[in-house]
């Protein structure tokens, strides 16, 4: 399919994405974020029991580690990038899904993620 564009679209699921960046602020008991207002295109939700979807999947015969951000909507190509910026490891291999809403990467990063997620204010 040549010349299909997929559009990154927010959801009505948190109130990042109800309220829009500019009117943004951080959920009861979870810190706010550095800046005002953050300026991000995309949304992490929370899973049912509050937690980040941030997980670790092992692959050929657990001899793989990837961790997976999933449940994010808006830019997932800007997630990624930032991602990588923030890890900063060399030659860091990753995937994102916009059809799924994912981010895969090579290793185990689950929880440099999830403290990364936490500053940003997710």
């Amino acid at each position: 399919m040549a010349g299909v564009v997929v559009r990154a679209r927010l959801s009505s699921k948190c109130l990042l994405c109800v309220r829009g960046l500019s009117e943004w602020s951080a959920p009861i008991g979870r810190p706010a974020p550095v800046g005002s207002t953050p300026s991000i295109p995309f949304c992490v939700h929370r899973s049912k029991y509050k937690n980040l979807p941030v997980y670790t999947d092992y692959k050929s015969g657990r001899s793989q580690v990837l961790t997976r951000v999933t449940k994010v909507d808006g830019d997932v190509m800007v997630l990624e990038r930032m991602l990588r910026q923030h890890l900063g490891v060399d030659g860091l291999r990753s995937r994102a899904d916009e059809i799924t809403g994912s981010v895969t990467l090579i290793g185990n990063h689950r929880d440099q993620v999830i403290k990364w997620l936490k500053n940003l204010g997710f």
